[in-house]
This record gives C-alpha cells, structure tokens and sequence, in this order.
C-alpha cells in the first residue's frame, strides 16, 4: 500500500518578544483491493461493509470498523516573551488546533448508498514556561 505524509509550518517573528506561527500536516494512505479465490480483501475498500458497523452496540464496544485514510492538522499559535531578566526567563503560549481524521467511502447497502466516515477535534491549548538562568 502507498501513503504520504506531509509537515510545513510558517513563523512570524512580529517583534523581538513576540512570534505568531502556523502550522499543516497531513498523513495518508491510499487503499487497496485484490481478491483470491472468490473473495475480496483489502484496506480501504468500499467493497467490503459490515452490516453491524452501524449499530449502538458496536458504537459503545469502542470498535472502530473504518480503515483510516487520513489524519490532518492545522494549528496557529503566539509565543509571547513576558520576561527576560537577572532570574531567566518566562513565556506565554496560547494555540488553536483543528485535527481531523477520515475514513474511506463505505457501502451502507441499508441506507442506500455509501458515506464517507469524518471526525474532527477543535483545542485550544495554552502553556506558561519559565526558563531558571
């Protein structure tokens, strides 16, 4: 099977104290089927559905019937120098973080036709760090 992945980030430096940044990533794999001797097997296939993905029970056992396809996450943040002096130094950070995960397309035959499974997380993380000289 082929995937990828990617990672590229931008930061500002605005003043001396003070940097804002951004960053994307991006992990993927491409699926695959074949099949052998009357049957179909794979990763990533729309071929193949299970009929009780789609139950409350299956929901709460914490099974997880998708193949993944890809993880992707954005992030954009501040670093604020509050100060620097005779003791070290102490930073602020505050960052926003979009992470979404998705499945390949699956047969939902009961439904009438196919989905694509999506999932994401919004956060908002911030942090105090203190540097002792």
């Amino acid at each position: 099977m082929r995937g990828g992945s990617f990672l590229t980030g931008l930061t500002l430096h605005v003043k001396p104290t003070f940097d804002i940044y951004a960053d994307i990533g991006r992990d993927w794999i491409n699926g695959y089927t074949y099949g052998s001797g009357g049957q179909t097997y794979g990763y990533g296939s729309n071929v193949l559905a299970n009929p009780g993905q789609f139950t409350s029970q299956a929901a709460l056992s914490g099974f997880t019937p998708y193949d993944l396809h890809s993880v992707t996450q954005e992030t954009l943040g501040f670093w604020w120098a509050a100060y620097k002096g005779y003791y070290g130094a102490a930073k602020v950070g505050v960052q926003y973080s979009h992470t979404g995960v998705s499945a390949f397309s699956v047969r939902a035959s009961q439904y009438g036709g196919s989905f694509t499974p999506y999932t994401f997380d919004n956060m908002i993380l911030t942090s105090i760090r203190f540097y002792p000289m």
